[in-house]
């Protein structure tokens, strides 16, 4: 599947993901655009590999990593950023 890209889809995307895929419960938690669920133990190693190879099949691109800086990938503004560069719609796109 293919959604069309903008920063909010991708941002929501992401969100959800992390929901339906937490470690712990974040019944009651405002998953935030900073948070870092990996370091937060939201989500694991594993978990964010499948999140990266989820958004590249919703999304129908190819992150390039030696084009980005995979920390951004860590919080959801980062990823939202990110994903936005590869589908050609960021600042240095």
């Amino acid at each position: 599947m293919s959604t069309t890209c903008s920063e909010q889809t991708v941002r929501q995307f992401v969100a959800d993901w992390v929901r339906a895929h937490a470690k712990k419960s974040l019944s009651g938690t405002v998953l935030d655009g900073s948070v870092h669920f990996v370091a937060a133990g939201i989500i694991d190693s594993m978990a964010f590999v499948r999140l990266l190879m989820d958004a590249e099949s919703e999304f129908g691109l190819e992150l390039d990593f030696s084009e980005l800086d995979p920390a951004e990938f860590l919080t959801i503004d980062g990823f939202a950023r990110s994903v936005m560069q590869c589908a050609g719609h960021g600042p240095n796109a």
